[in-house]
């Protein structure tokens, strides 16, 4: 069965016509990305509208909280690409050949990763997967393990601080940081 076309839309989805409560939610972007965050929620919302069998359009509900999503999304991407920018090095250093001696520094490397990692408290542990695996903010990361968002971020400063003391750590990365590992 071919689905049914929807009906004509809200005049709501007009940029101009939007609701103060969206604007609100949308105020939250910088302005100048605001018009890729609200054509990916419009896109998403329109891609919503021709699964409902009904032809109908949802809800505005509906459109509120793929915004939201959007913009959380806006967020986590600005986040890692906060975090790749100090990564650059790293990236270079990657596209280059490696000859052996380079593989096996790279692999005691992790190893050493891994050990101080395995070393550090189960919650230490879960706060960086999640801030630098993830690129989730403290905030979530707070309310995901019901702490306070300032003791996640004391917390992540110290696991940082105890992984920037492996002497095999810091002789590893004393090219791209003085300190050891950055933040």
């Amino acid at each position: 069965m071919k689905p049914t076309a929807p009906t004509p839309r809200p005049d709501w989805l007009e940029p101009t016509q939007l609701p103060r409560r969206l604007r609100r939610i949308l105020a939250r972007v910088p302005r100048c990305d605001q018009d890729d965050v609200l054509q990916n929620a419009y896109y998403l919302y329109v891609r919503a509208a021709k699964r409902n069998p009904s032809g109908e359009w949802p809800p505005l509900a509906v459109f509120a909280r793929i915004l939201r999503d959007c913009i959380a999304d806006y967020y986590r991407a600005a986040t890692k690409r906060r975090a790749g920018a100090g990564d650059a090095l790293l990236v270079e250093r990657a596209g280059r050949e490696r000859d052996p001696a380079d593989e096996a520094v790279s692999a005691d490397l992790r190893h050493a990763v891994a050990r101080q990692l395995e070393k550090l408290n189960p919650i230490d542990r879960e706060i960086l997967r999640r801030r630098h695996w993830q690129g989730q903010t403290f905030n979530d990361i707070a309310q995901r393990l019901g702490l306070r968002p300032e003791c996640v971020r004391k917390r992540h400063q110290r696991a940082l601080e105890r992984l920037r003391h492996n002497p095999v750590l810091a002789a590893a990365c004393n090219g791209s940081d003085k300190r050891g590992v950055s933040s």
